[in-house]
């Protein structure tokens, strides 16, 4: 079976080097060895699954790294297995200061909690392959002393003559050291998966054309290899491959703006499939639930970013819902308040807001920009600003307080009838023109929530104060 498994990969590489169609290969390869893969599956399944992440901290985290750690994830919980960290940090020249720790705190911002890595430990550990360097060395030797590898001794340009026919051949003897000692890729992710038991790959199809050369490797290492499989590439809308070289595509970013952890896992799933269902606004246990890797599909996947505000307003608003999650977001949003405004809002007004601004905010830090600091602070309204509204903006604000003694103001809808009768008064004003000048009045902005849902979130006390104000002019 595994002899069958490579000629299968050659046969399939090679038509690729002939037709120079990506697309109709990766197709080919999925129908043709979707049989072995299954096959290996069932000698895997007497164990619990081994997984990993193995990055390389050559910088900030991005999208395409993020989803390939989702999918692992989420096929560990799945099988009820381990999900391993591993960091592949021999290139020392390309290696990134703080790019571990950057991988480390966007997985946990992200739910991906590793069970086991370079922070957590394990008894396969360690867990960073610049700790592993003897290994792979006598790993080397090993090979060498058999005649399965050999020295080479071919100067610069030989070599790169031979990078760039193996590169057009996806064919050639993979490097296993560097000059330096240090291993390669190949070498290294091999050693490392046999000697941590990993059961089962997930990665980029990138490296689909490397994994003839590492099932060659399994095969003169005498270890069974694990199963296989390759998620799609990630590109951007127009096509272009999606490359951790352009701003947008790095976690952190993410991180800092406040975006949802579980809009930006939603969106990467939406960049490949893999589950049952186009269900919107779903968590990671139901992500667990709910995961397929037959599903997944073979073709480049489109990130399409412009889904990401809608995502983050369904998974904010779906946070807001749940009572637990809620009181943590209210003591968020306090902190937050005190931090730009220097006010420390009570528990009661940030809850109300929450809950009439769900479904309308994709952060929380939305709630304190610039055009919401009327929800914490005072405002001030000139007023010619308020005549120009309307000239009987006093009249107005008047007979609000009227029609508003004793509603119910935890009721919007209570607060838009009654305050619909302003629009009968004697002075001809229609009743959005007297919202207007309410909302002015309020939040000393001409747009932005219902008069309704403001004076809820303020409150009696504060909406009576501002509406009284206005009124003494």
């Amino acid at each position: 079976m595994f002899d069958e498994f490579i000629a299968v990969l050659h046969e399939v590489i090679s038509d690729w080097v002939d037709e120079a169609c990506w697309g109709d290969v990766t197709d080919t390869f999925t129908m043709r060895t979707h049989q072995l893969f299954s096959q290996l599956a069932v000698a895997a399944a007497d164990r619990p699954p081994r997984v990993r992440f193995a990055p390389s901290p050559t910088g900030y985290l991005h999208l395409g790294g993020l989803r390939t750690a989702l999918y692992n994830w989420l096929l560990a919980k799945k099988l009820g297995g381990t999900f391993v960290l591993r960091l592949e940090d021999t290139d020392k020249a390309r290696n990134f200061p703080g790019s571990e720790q950057d991988i480390e705190e966007s997985l946990e911002w992200a739910g991906l909690s590793p069970d086991e890595g370079p922070r957590r430990g394990g008894i396969y550990g360690p867990y960073r392959q610049s700790e592993r360097i003897e290994k792979y060395q006598e790993t080397a030797a090993e090979l060498e002393a058999r005649g399965v590898a050999y020295p080479c001794f071919c100067s610069p340009r030989r070599l790169q003559l031979l990078r760039h026919e193996a590169h057009r051949r996806v064919e050639g003897d993979p490097v296993l050291l560097r000059t330096d000692g240090s291993p390669t890729y190949h070498l290294a992710s091999v050693v490392d998966d046999a000697a941590m038991a990993i059961s089962h790959v997930l990665r980029g199809s990138e490296w689909l054309a490397s994994t003839s050369k590492h099932l060659q490797i399994y095969r003169v290492l005498g270890v069974a290899p694990p199963v296989f499989a390759h998620l799609p590439l990630l590109c951007n809308p127009d096509g272009s491959k999606l490359s951790k070289r352009q701003g947008a595509v790095a976690v952190q970013d993410y991180r800092v703006s406040g975006t949802p952890p579980g809009a930006l896992l939603e969106l990467l799933t939406l960049s490949g499939a893999g589950f049952h269902g186009p269900t919107m606004g779903r968590v990671l246990d139901e992500m667990v639930s709910d995961f397929d890797l037959s599903r997944i599909t073979t073709n480049a996947a489109s990130l399409d970013l412009a889904r990401l505000p809608d995502l983050c307003k369904t998974h904010t608003a779906r946070q807001i819902s749940n009572d637990r999650t809620r009181r943590s977001m209210v003591h968020e949003v306090q902190d937050m308040v005190c931090q730009k405004f220097g006010l420390q809002p009570d528990e009661a007004l940030v809850d109300r807001v929450l809950q009439l601004r769900q479904g309308h905010i994709e952060r929380l830090r939305d709630l304190v920009a610039d055009d919401a600091s009327f929800l914490w602070c005072p405002v001030e309204v000139d007023t010619t600003e308020l005549q120009r509204s309307s000239p009987h903006f006093a009249i107005i604000c008047s007979e609000a307080q009227r029609l508003l003694e004793g509603c119910d103001w935890t009721n919007p809808k209570e607060i838009l009838q009654r305050l619909r009768s302003l629009g009968h008064l004697q002075t001809g004003v229609s009743f959005p023109i007297a919202a207007r000048c309410l909302r002015l009045v309020l939040s000393a902005r001409k747009d932005g929530p219902s008069v309704a849902d403001i004076l809820v979130m303020l409150g009696e006390r504060e909406g009576l104060s501002r509406i009284r104000e206005a009124a003494s002019r």
